[in-house]
């Protein structure tokens, strides 16, 4: 019994070690796209909210960040009927649009 509980915050503490590593990796990935992009490193890469709004902008364009905030912010709102659903796709949208920046940083 006491393992188990010892396993489960050992296996807790790997999860968080690895969510916040793939975080930094992001903001770093989205700091170097856009200093290639526009010359200057931007510090909107490491803030939660804004580091969905550069890859849209870095992606696509200034309209599509804006439209991936607001987005997040409105799925709050939404009844727990749909809210599962529509935010899967924003999710799902959100990798898209980060693969698709890869691709674009590569080329």
């Amino acid at each position: 019994m006491v393992m188990d509980i010892y396993s489960a915050i050992a296996t807790n503490i790997l999860v968080i070690i690895l969510a916040i590593g793939l975080y930094f990796g992001f903001c770093i990935f989205l700091n170097r796209f856009h200093k290639l992009v526009y010359g200057k490193e931007s510090i909107l890469a490491f803030i939660p909210i804004c580091n969905t709004y550069l890859l849209g902008k870095l992606t696509v364009n200034n309209a599509v960040g804006i439209f991936l905030v607001i987005f997040g912010f409105l799925l709050s709102f939404l009844p727990d009927t749909i809210s599962s659903i529509v935010s899967t796709l924003y999710e799902i949208a959100v990798i898209g649009l980060f693969i698709i920046s890869i691709i674009k940083y590569f080329k």
